[in-house]
């Protein structure tokens, strides 16, 4: 694909984009020569700051790239990635959208989703169930868990297992140490 350059919409004369996705300042007084000017990496985009009479603005290059060679005639808002890469900032690879479908565009949902799971486990403390005579019972994944199988509040549980204290009508603390009819503890 042929590179094409425009001038950015507001910087005529000053700076251009390029339907590949680069971005380039113009000679001027103070530059004799164009310069391709180096992205910078923001949560997964690139952006350029681009100045006018002193004054600094922060642009992502996608949206740059979109609104000079994509048409827009629904005025959407959204600039989506195609192949859900952000860095991939071609013109082929961009299309605006709603909100909407840039949330639910592709594997993304997955992806989110996939990282949830792999946070919560790792802060998941192992919970064991034990009756009020100190047998074991079971082991629990969760206090979520627990609360599923037993119907016992989580909160309940991790205040057991944390040993809270809890305050009674008569103004006298008791340490909490089972909820429900179970002894619950942390897994060592």
């Amino acid at each position: 694909m042929d590179e094409i350059w425009k001038d950015i919409e507001g910087y005529e004369g000053m700076y251009q984009v390029s339907n590949l996705g680069r971005v380039k300042s113009l000679s001027n007084s103070r530059t004799r020569h164009e310069k391709i000017l180096v992205p910078i990496k923001n949560k997964g985009y690139f952006y350029v700051r681009l100045f006018r009479s002193a004054k600094c603005k922060r642009v992502y290059i996608h949206t740059l790239v979109a609104s000079a060679f994509i048409p827009n005639p629904y005025g959407y808002t959204i600039i989506n990635h195609r192949d859900e890469n952000g860095q991939n900032n071609c013109v082929d690879n961009l299309e605006w959208c709603t909100h909407k479908y840039n949330l639910n565009y592709g594997t993304v949902k997955q992806r989110i989703s996939d990282k949830l799971l792999e946070h919560n486990s790792a802060r998941c403390k192992q919970i064991n169930q034990f009756d009020l005579l100190g047998n074991f019972i079971k082991t629990h994944t969760s206090a979520c868990e627990a609360e599923k199988e037993t119907g016992i509040s989580s909160s309940s549980i991790r205040k057991c297992c944390k040993g809270g204290y809890i305050h009674s009508k008569y103004k006298k603390w008791y340490k909490l140490t089972h909820a429900g009819g179970y002894i619950w503890k942390y897994k060592e």
